[in-house]
């Protein structure tokens, strides 16, 4: 897990634009693409709340 001061704007607006979407039981996901990257390393980003609710929980290391 990593700590940051602020979270990009424009991440937390794909991620509430990702639950605005959303219908029925699909996760909202944001997905982050670099231009001219390989769609294969594109980052997927949602809520932690959303993963564990369809993954599980989540343990911490006791550096967090």
């Amino acid at each position: 897990m990593k700590h940051r001061q602020s979270i990009p704007a424009w991440l937390t607006t794909a991620l509430v634009q990702t639950h605005a979407a959303v219908r029925g039981d699909k996760l909202a996901v944001a997905i982050v693409h670099r231009h001219g990257g390989r769609h294969s390393e594109d980052i997927v980003c949602m809520r932690l709340t959303d993963f564990t609710t369809w993954f599980g929980s989540v343990m911490e290391s006791e550096e967090s």
